[in-house]
């Protein structure tokens, strides 16, 4: 072999191994959410140990795009604001990030996050 199939060789492995990682996350938050679909587990102590990012991986995978997720939250916060950021603390966000989620949602929509407390 010369340098450059060595080369390749040792980084198609190293991506192998991190797919492989990635996919025992993904396999982990799959099971838990099963678990939480089937009411076998407390929502809330399954979304603390799911990695957010293996999540948003594995759905980046099946082709949802940043413009569902959008929808997505649209509509959580819409039905109830306080059990959206609820949701939102259980996957893991913090209070900067569900602002800025909220505040993105707030450009969609034209409403505030005061109007959206106040309901």
């Amino acid at each position: 072999m010369n340098y450059d199939t060595d080369v390749e060789r040792t980084i198609l492995e190293k991506t192998l191994s991190i797919l492989n990682q990635k996919a025992k996350e993904i396999k982990v938050s799959q099971t838990k959410i099963a678990e939480m679909l089937h009411c076998k587990t407390e929502p809330g102590a399954l979304l603390a140990g799911i990695d957010r990012e293996a999540i948003m991986a594995a759905i980046s995978l099946l082709g949802i795009g940043n413009d569902v997720f959008v929808q997505i939250h649209e509509i959580l916060e819409k039905n109830s604001s306080e059990s959206h950021r609820a949701l939102l603390k259980m996957c893991g966000f913090n209070e900067d990030e569900i602002s800025n989620i909220l505040n993105s949602i707030q450009k969609q929509t034209g409403e505030s996050n005061d109007e959206r407390k106040n309901d």
